[in-house]
């Protein structure tokens, strides 16, 4: 059923059509292959099409100006322009009229997009906007996407220009839109444009909530012999420490572990495991890898919480080796060791170094995700890009003591 919207309320007032996600730092590849592109190469964008790019099938005619048809609800009488996120698995849309114009966002899945309401801006966080009287034109436009996955949308409001003095009046707020499985909420609204969350000195591991990973849910794996496992994991977070205790037939093991980004990194009671996070509209996934004690061999793990439809990821990892500068802020200031990460595989050999003393560690590599058991405690990182496109690591580390202290890895010799 093809379905429509219409623009007929103030544009600030309007009821958004949205499709929601996490954003993924390190499993980039995993919505690439969707993108909405004219029907016919080349032409213009007044046939739309949502394509599989790596078969090249046609999914479904997102919008036809012509025919005024949709197979996803979405309208517009001008051309619409896409941003997608870093992961591509949300595209926000700034569609609309020349004197009205909107935002709806889309999430991408393996084979479709999907779409809830954006809520509205209150009557208090929309004054600065009703204050404009005899309006011109207005609306909403996408201003940004921000490092931990939140979304930024301004709303104008444009008044008639003034005869005596020929100036238009106009109001613009900025609204921080928070995004969980499929509930959006407006968290913070402004006069002012914000910051990214880089600029504004957040932490450089923003991802998802690690509370939002809370309760009992559905595991399966691999033991180390390659004989499959179901059972259950009970997951609590307390003062940013994931406990996980996993409870396969009569067989209890427990964790402890930090989230960085969009990877949880884990110390067993016998062994090392990291897994990917990939947020989903009826839940998330935890597809992970682990590895016993002293092991070099590498098993998969996967926990879903609630009823996500993703449940594999291409977990080969994608940072390099190499020679490393190991910072760590503590409240004495910083501790430095030299790292050198070795090995190809998903199982990393890792030396660290402090003074003298050479200590050899456990790890697990996957996607842009690390994992590593070092002398001082579990530290768990993603891999970054500077301005200049190289390289580093951004993390923390899991003391003795159950404390996170921020860390990375800064390559040098290069």
């Amino acid at each position: 059923m093809t379905t429509s919207r219409h623009l007929s309320s103030p544009p600030w007032s309007l009821r958004a059509l949205l499709v929601l996600s996490l954003a993924l730092p390190g499993v980039g590849t995993l919505f690439a292959s969707l993108d909405i592109v004219p029907r016919k190469p080349g032409s213009d964008n007044i046939d739309l099409v949502l394509k599989d790019m790596d078969t090249g099938k046609l999914l479904g005619s997102f919008w036809n100006r012509d025919a005024g048809t949709s197979d996803y609800g979405f309208e517009s009488s001008k051309a619409p322009v896409f941003y997608w996120n870093e992961d591509r698995s949300l595209v926000a849309i700034d569609y609309g009229n020349p004197r009205h114009s909107a935002v709806c966002l889309y999430r991408a899945t393996a084979k479709t997009i999907k779409a809830i309401d954006l809520p509205e801006l209150s009557p208090e966080q929309a004054a600065p906007l009703d204050a404009i009287g005899d309006r011109s034109a207005g609306g909403s436009e996408v201003a940004k996407w921000l490092p931990d996955g939140t979304l930024v949308i301004k709303y104008s409001a444009f008044g008639e220009a003034k005869q005596e003095s020929g100036e238009a009046p106009e109001a613009h707020v900025w609204a921080t839109v928070n995004i969980t499985g499929l509930i959006a909420s407006i968290t913070t609204n402004s006069s002012v444009e914000p910051e990214s969350a880089e600029s504004a000195g957040a932490p450089d591991d923003a991802g998802m909530d690690a509370a939002k990973l809370a309760g009992k849910h559905q595991v399966s794996g691999k033991n180390s012999d390659g004989s499959p496992y179901k059972g259950t994991v009970k997951i609590t977070v307390q003062d940013e420490v994931v406990s996980l205790e996993w409870t396969i037939g009569k067989t209890v093991s427990k964790g402890k572990g930090l989230l960085v980004g969009n990877f949880l990194g884990v110390k067993l009671d016998e062994g090392i495991a990291l897994y990917s996070l990939v947020g989903q509209a009826d839940g998330i996934s935890l597809v992970g890898l682990w590895s016993g004690a002293g092991s070099t061999a590498v098993n998969p793990d996967t926990i879903l919480i609630g009823n996500p439809d993703i449940t594999s990821l291409d977990l080969s990892p994608t940072q390099g080796t190499g020679r490393y500068l190991s910072l760590r802020e503590t409240d004495d200031g910083q501790v430095e060791a030299d790292v050198l990460i070795t090995g190809k595989g998903k199982a990393r050999e890792i030396t660290w170094s402090m003074g003298k003393k050479k200590t050899p560690c456990q790890a697990i590599a996957h996607s842009s995700g690390l994992a590593v058991l070092t002398p001082e405690g579990l530290a768990v990182y993603q891999e970054e890009k500077d301005d200049k496109g190289e390289a580093w690591f951004s993390g923390a580390l899991l003391s003795a003591k159950g404390k996170r202290l921020p860390q990375s890895l800064t390559p040098v010799g290069k």
